[in-house]
């Protein structure tokens, strides 16, 4: 018989019971109640007496123990009953799916804790970004105090007055921002935009991560790269990065196509032949890597874009550009 892993987990934790209480209630080994539960191979033709033995411990049919019976009431809807893995659809770029397989590999943990601890992480980081912010609005609030009590020269206390109070205005566009929890800048005043304050090349939260970055040494340590700029789309406000580049240049061994494979979602870190994750094998990695790439597909980011310009005739549209400058430039010299 075949005993449901996750009604096993569900009912046993809906009464309340640890696997050694369950084992020695059902007299049945925590040990085989462990393998049980985790959906082990070795344990998919369950005995039938286990399988009695459980289910009276638990107080069910045995039919519920092997889902050909629905859950009694009492246990869909109890809430005091831990929740149930559930698959989520999200849209994500396969970049993204690849710097969590690196993550992953090198923190050697399940991609699925990553996606399970991200809010706490962003709650983490979100909160510390904010008091950072804080702490940065409270050194200007200082710094413009100290400028206006300056005394001496007329003209010169007049012009850092002057100065003092438009630095002022700025930082209430900053503090409302922040008590707005506005974590990219979004509502801070266009006045910033006079002062070199671009959002599509920086936010708040993007300062504040190169900063957290740069103090960690990740960018010394090779793990992080943080070339600058905001992405756009499905990662719309979120600084560039690449995550454990070097990690990734020794799976591909720094190998055009081998990296494309990866990045695209043609294949995946977890489905490389284990005999294959060895220096040793490093070509047969590679190898492996490229022949997932289809051969009518892009091998390459650079590739991709000469089809684009290929089937968009861009080549033209930038001659044509190109021309209308210099026709315009010849224009305004004459």
């Amino acid at each position: 018989m075949h005993i449901d892993p996750q009604r096993l987990r569900l009912l046993r934790r809906r009464n309340q019971l640890t696997i050694e209480q369950l084992a020695e209630k059902s007299q049945v080994s925590d040990r085989t109640l462990y393998r049980l539960e985790s959906g082990s191979s070795s344990v998919r033709n369950t005995r039938e007496r286990t399988v009695l033995q459980i289910s009276k411990a638990l107080g069910i049919e045995v039919d519920v123990l092997t889902g050909d019976q629905s859950l009694p009431d009492a246990v869909q809807f109890d809430p005091r009953i831990p929740s149930s893995p559930v698959r989520v659809n999200i849209r994500m770029l396969p970049e993204t799916r690849l710097a969590a397989e690196l993550v992953a590999r090198r923190y050697r943990v399940r991609p699925a804790v990553l996606f399970n601890i991200a809010p706490l992480l962003f709650t983490l980081v979100a909160e510390g970004s904010l008091q950072w912010r804080r702490e940065k609005l409270k050194s200007a609030a200082e710094a413009v105090h100290q400028l206006q009590s300056l005394g001496g020269c007329e003209h010169v206390s007049r012009v850092a007055f002057v100065g003092a109070g438009r630095v002022e205005e700025h930082l209430f566009y900053e503090r409302e921002s922040i008590e707005k929890e506005d974590l990219f800048g979004s509502e801070i005043g266009y006045d910033h935009y006079d002062l070199g304050y671009d959002q599509d090349e920086t936010n708040p939260f993007a300062d504040y991560l190169g900063e957290l970055i740069e103090k960690l040494g990740l960018l010394r340590s090779g793990k992080v790269e943080f070339p600058g700029g905001i992405e756009t789309g499905l990662l719309e406000n979120v600084p560039a990065s690449n995550i454990l580049p070097e990690d990734l240049n020794w799976i591909t061994q720094s190998d055009v196509r081998a990296e494309w494979s990866l990045a695209r979602g043609y294949a995946r870190i977890a489905d490389i032949p284990k005999e294959f994750m060895t220096e040793e094998s490093s070509d047969e990695r590679v190898r492996w890597l490229q022949s997932r790439v289809p051969d009518d597909h892009p091998a390459s980011y650079s590739e991709a874009l000469d089809r684009l310009s290929d089937n968009f005739d861009l080549g033209h549209l930038f001659e044509s550009t190109a021309s209308s400058s210099t026709d315009q430039k010849r224009d305004e010299e004459s």
